[in-house]
């Protein structure tokens, strides 16, 4: 049996002892789960927001008020008729309010710490995010023994300050590699 800890900071839920990354849910839905348990196929097909150069990943997006979250996306194969669920995102919007996303944000982390190994934690520091515009990403992961991760982000655009914003994702290792690899060099 689970206890569920509902990390209200957080905006995900947690098991106390959680041992894989599909005990941790955004708007109680998980990675590993098909996302027809969440919408319907058409909803989803309506929905998509991207689909990556190669095509082999699609994310499809909820907007509107999930828990604290203004949007959700789900990363899943394009082919799969099952619609897995390889990556799930909340943003939170902070327009012009770059340093609150960065208090939220270490309130996040510092929750995180009470259930993971500091080991556990990759603190990349502010990176550029995009040479033309100026503007920073500054993720923080959590990387579990099976290569999945949540990362925590926050994305300031100097010259639309109005869309920074605060990023909590859960990927499992497949998806997460693409992304690091395959994704940035697909064509």
């Amino acid at each position: 049996k689970k206890i569920l800890l509902t990390l209200f900071v957080l905006f995900f839920s947690s098991s106390v002892f959680a041992e894989n990354i599909t005990d941790f849910e955004i708007g109680g839905m998980s990675v590993g789960k098909s996302l027809l348990n969440y919408m319907s196929e058409k909803q989803i097909k309506k929905n998509i927001g991207y689909v990556y150069p190669d095509k082999k990943y699609t994310t499809t997006l909820f907007e509107g008020s999930v828990e604290k979250y203004d949007l959700i996306g789900f990363d899943y194969k394009t082919t799969d008729s099952k619609y897995l669920i390889y990556g799930i995102f909340g943003f939170i919007n902070f327009s012009n309010n770059i340093n609150a996303c960065y208090q939220k944000q270490d309130k996040i982390v510092k929750e995180l710490e009470k259930l993971f190994n500091k080991n556990f934690i990759r603190d990349w520091g502010i990176l550029v995010y995009n040479n033309h515009d100026s503007s920073t990403y500054r993720p923080i992961n959590y990387e579990f023994d099976s290569g999945d991760a949540i990362q925590i982000s926050c994305t300031n655009y100097p010259e639309e300050p109005n869309q920074n914003n605060l990023k909590v994702s859960i990927m499992m290792r497949e998806y997460k590699e693409y992304l690091y690899t395959d994704a940035v060099t697909a064509k």
